[in-house]
């Protein structure tokens, strides 16, 4: 079996993560998934961020494949955070303000995304949310949960996020 990331060199490393991201961008995610599955790919690898493949379909807005990675990836890869921002997917979706975003998120908490881990600045989906007057996104955040207290390092709060 072909383990897609889990390689000898940064260069293979990198070119077989590269190439995950180029394939869910130029098709639909759902396909893609489907064909790295069928290859023996390991859709628990990291990009060199730190990006696995539910946080690069969260980030590309594929609705379909944050569904089936929902469905089919380990419950650890819904609140894995990339090495860069330490955002998990679900902040990913919540810090898009495009109509996917919503659908992506809907999957995500489904699955059960944790709503109220931070990024490493400490801010929250809820938070990204706010920044980015992305209202389907907050409204949706808190329906599951989402507290309105929290604290950013900074003392933020989601609530002076949006002054």
């Amino acid at each position: 079996m072909m383990r897609l990331c889990d390689c000898d060199s940064a260069y293979d490393y990198e070119s077989q993560c590269f190439l995950l991201d180029i394939t869910l961008s130029k098709i639909s995610g759902l396909i893609a998934q489907l064909l790295w599955l069928e290859a023996g790919a390991d859709l628990n690898c990291s990009t060199q961020e730190g990006e696995n493949a539910l946080i690069l379909a969260a980030k590309g807005k594929h609705v379909d494949c944050v569904k089936y990675l929902t469905e089919y990836m380990p419950s650890s890869a819904l609140n894995h955070k990339d090495d860069v921002c330490g955002k998990t997917a679900l902040m990913w979706a919540a810090s898009s303000p495009e109509k996917e975003s919503p659908l992506c998120m809907q999957h995500l908490t489904a699955a059960g995304a944790k709503v109220e881990e931070g990024d490493k600045d400490g801010y929250t989906a809820l938070m990204l949310a706010v920044q980015n007057r992305h209202t389907d996104a907050v409204s949706l955040l808190l329906n599951n949960g989402a507290l309105i207290s929290i604290m950013t390092s900074d003392g933020e709060t989601p609530l002076s996020t949006a002054l």
